[in-house]
């Protein structure tokens, strides 16, 4: 007989966050661990299925108000408190006190009333601990079967490349001084954009490729050194970027911003991490004049990914967090 698990999600499936932490696992949990489970938006809370129903309720990030919250953990079911991001930090713009107050009062209540919480990385899981010692890692991961390693072919130009959503250029943009001068000193480099919009560089020739649902991987495995620019502040130090985990499962030596959850992702090697903005020229100049440096990294990334971050791996986690929660 199956487990069967309501998943309270913070988006649809097509959402990010959602699609890596849930909807890319209910195949494999059900086909490989007799799971099935159910996934409803939790901001449509009014029309969600009765918990009672369930085995496990698995909540999704979402700080859920406090009837709703209150629903959930008086139905008598395992309830399983997911995170994959310092929600309890401001992001792009500072958080009122009330805001401040109320988030974590909404995040305290989940985490002490949940018999297990879930975090993405370390960083996140010291966030959660303020409220309860029942935290364990579920690290990102990918589909292994798509993210495969790139064939590094010698000679021709070296590719640069940056993969990611339009509302991240600016980071990218950022990097314009260093690229520029590169790109200068190393003729046979092009840097290679995928995106659904192009950047705003002003001084330098780039190679815009417009996104398209099922190419990533194929156009990450083009890439010889994955660029990673990240901000520094304390919400983005609690990320696990998917586009650090599409750099490692191909195989591509990254050069990436350094942050905390960034350098748990690559703490076994893989990538060159920045700390200060002198660092980018440092490390780019390192991995274009050495192809030995490049595969060194671009190996170990791989060993890496294989090692922590594939989703029949995590998928096998994720189901044994499930059926005994308490155990943990």
């Amino acid at each position: 007989m199956s487990l069967r698990v309501l998943a309270l999600t913070f988006g649809g499936p097509e959402t990010a966050s959602t699609y890596y932490r849930v909807a890319q696992y209910v195949d494999t949990l059900r086909k490989a661990h007799g799971i099935e489970l159910a996934m409803h938006r939790a901001d449509d809370f009014a029309n969600a299925p009765d918990p009672r129903s369930f085995d496990r309720v698995l909540v999704q990030k979402k700080l859920l108000r406090g009837g709703e919250r209150r629903a959930v953990l008086g139905a008598g079911r395992p309830v399983i408190y997911d995170i994959d991001d310092a929600i309890w930090q401001p992001h792009r713009r500072e958080h009122a006190w009330l805001t401040r107050w109320r988030t974590n009062r909404r995040l305290a209540a989940i985490a002490r009333g949940a018999n297990l919480c879930l975090a993405a990385n370390e960083y996140l899981a010291a966030g959660v601990r303020r409220f309860t010692a029942k935290v364990r890692i579920l690290p990102m991961a990918l589909d292994e079967s798509i993210w495969i390693p790139r064939v590094v072919h010698p000679g021709g130009a070296i590719r640069l490349g940056w993969a990611g959503a339009p509302g991240n250029l600016p980071y990218l943009e950022t990097l314009e001084p260093e690229l520029e001068r590169v790109l200068e000193e190393f003729p046979d480099t092009r840097l290679a954009v995928f995106s659904g919009a192009r950047p705003n560089f002003r001084r330098i020739d780039f190679d815009y490729l417009p996104y398209e649902a099922g190419r990533e991987a194929e156009v990450v495995r083009s890439f010889d050194i994955g660029l990673l620019p990240l901000p520094r502040d304390p919400f983005a130090a609690g990320k696990s970027p998917i586009k650090a985990l599409q750099y490692m499962a191909s195989g591509v030596p990254t050069i990436a911003g350094a942050g905390a959850g960034v350098e748990e992702i690559f703490a076994g090697g893989g990538a060159r991490l920045v700390r200060k903005p002198a660092d980018w020229s440092t490390h780019l100049h390192a991995l274009l004049d050495s192809v030995a440096e490049r595969e060194r990294l671009g190996g170990a990334a791989r060993a890496r990914f294989v090692a922590n971050h594939t989703r029949t791996e995590n998928a096998r986690r994720l189901a044994e967090f499930l059926s005994d929660p308490d155990r943990g």
